[in-house]
């Protein structure tokens, strides 16, 4: 257990900075696009009747957002080549 923990701790002390220079604010807004539209979906179809506005904007939302995330790794690995 403590093997385990100490190499889980040691890894993400060496990779994290690495990793947080590369990420950037970009996946931060993706998540919060993400968040948003579950949030929206799941607000318009709580309600009754159904609010069908709410529940668009989550439908739009969630494949965007996956979709924009697709395209970022996409454009990211072909400049690293």
């Amino acid at each position: 257990m403590k093997l385990g923990y100490f190499i889980l701790t040691r890894l993400l002390r060496t990779a994290w900075p690495r990793l947080r220079l590369r990420l950037g604010s970009g996946t931060h807004t993706l998540g919060l696009g993400l968040l948003v539209g579950r949030v929206s979906h799941a607000f318009g179809v709580s309600r009754e009747p159904e609010n069908y506005r709410f529940r668009v904007v989550g439908m739009a939302l969630t494949p965007g957002v996956l979709i924009a995330a697709s395209v970022s790794l996409l454009v990211s690995a072909l400049r690293a080549n």
